[in-house]
Parts: C-alpha cells; sequence; structure tokens
C-alpha cells in the first residue's frame, strides 16, 4: 500500500490488508525481528519461520489461510 505525503491509515482490524500480498523485508528489519519475541511467537504458533526466500528475496510467510504470520487473533 501507498499512501500521500501526510495521510494516514487507521486499522479497522478487518484483516483484509494482510492477505494476498508479497511482503518483502529488507536486511535491516529482518534483522530487527529476527530472535525477537514477535518471531517466536510465530514459529509457536505456525510451527514455520516467519520469512522465506523467493528468488533471492525475503518476504514475510502465510498462514494456511493467506494471511500475513504476524496478524494475530486480534487482527492486529
Amino acid at each position: 500500500m501507498q499512501f500521500a505525503p501526510g495521510q494516514n491509515f487507521d486499522c479497522s482490524l478487518c484483516g483484509k490488508c494482510c492477505g494476498g500480498w508479497q511482503i518483502l523485508v529488507d536486511p535491516e528489519s529482518r534483522s530487527k525481528i529476527r530472535n525477537s519475541p514477535l518471531e517466536l511467537r510465530v514459529i509457536q504458533e505456525t510451527g514455520r519461520p516467519a520469512f522465506r526466500r523467493r528468488g533471492g528475496e525475503v518476504e514475510t510467510a502465510h498462514r494456511s489461510n493467506g494471511r500475513c504470520v504476524f496478524l494475530n487473533e486480534q487482527r492486529l
């Protein structure tokens, strides 16, 4: 998603924006998430890594329902 400068995004907890996307993760962000409580929760819940390699890029993994692995039960 891209927003115009100064435009904000307000989450309505619908979860629609958290599925069907390939979200590339830059090395700095991946480093921050690696071994964090967030990544450990994802691994514990899904039994799979939080990231996957695809064509030389790293992206967030998806749950079996196609939603982002970082989306929790409260849709946050």
